[in-house]
C-alpha cells in the first residue's frame, strides 16, 4: 500500500473513531484535561509567536504536517488502548496545536491555505495552559481532506507514523 493511502487509510479510521465516539455521547471533554488546572511551572506561559513570515516549500508543508499527525495518531492510540491517562492525552493534543502553529506557511498555494484552515480550526494552546481544542475532533479531521489532495496534487503525499509503547 503506497505511504498516502496508509496516512489516508488511518486519518480515515481516527475519523471514523471519533465519530463513533461522539455519536455514543461522550462530550467534548475528551479534549479537555480532567485532572483539572495544569499548574505553571514554566517561566513563560506564551507560545512563541507563529513563524508566518517564514516559508516553506509545499515538501516542507506536507511533512510538517506529518508530524502533527504523528502526535495525534499516537496520542489517540495510546488514549483508546488506555495505555495513557486522559492528562497525558490532552498534553499530547496541546503540543500537536502548537507544532500545527509553527509550520511555516509559504504564504500561497493549495497546500498553505489548507494548513491555515487547520490552524485557524485549532490554534495553539501556550505553555502552562489548558483548555479545549479543536484539533483531532471530527470538524478538524473532514477539514483534512483538502490537504490530503494538495499535497498529493503538489507530489508531497502526506505520511506519518504511529506508536504506543507497551
Amino acid at each position: 500500500m503506497p505511504r498516502h493511502s496508509a496516512s489516508r487509510a488511518l486519518a480515515a479510521a481516527l475519523g471514523s473513531i471519533t465519530v463513533a465516539v461522539l455519536a455514543s455521547g461522550c462530550t467534548a471533554a475528551a479534549n479537555t484535561n480532567d485532572a483539572g488546572p495544569t499548574p505553571s511551572t514554566t517561566a513563560s506561559t506564551t507560545a512563541p509567536a507563529s513563524p508566518a513570515a517564514s516559508s516553506g516549500t509545499d515538501a516542507d508543508l506536507c511533512g510538517a504536517f506529518g508530524d502533527v499527525l504523528t502526535i495525534i495518531t499516537t496520542a489517540e492510540n495510546g488514549r483508546v488502548t488506555e495505555r495513557m491517562p486522559p492528562q497525558e492525552y490532552n498534553g499530547w493534543l496541546r503540543l500537536a496545536t502548537r507544532v500545527l502553529d509553527r509550520v511555516p506557511l509559504s504564504g500561497e498555494g493549495q497546500v498553505t491555505e489548507a494548513i491555515r484552515t487547520l490552524q485557524e480550526l485549532a490554534p495553539p494552546i501556550p505553555l502552562g495552559t489548558d483548555g479545549p481544542s479543536e484539533i483531532g475532533s471530527q470538524e478538524w479531521w473532514l477539514a483534512t481532506s483538502p490537504l490530503y489532495e494538495a499535497c498529493d496534487a503538489a507530489g508531497f503525499p502526506v505520511s506519518a507514523e504511529s506508536y504506543i509503547g507497551g
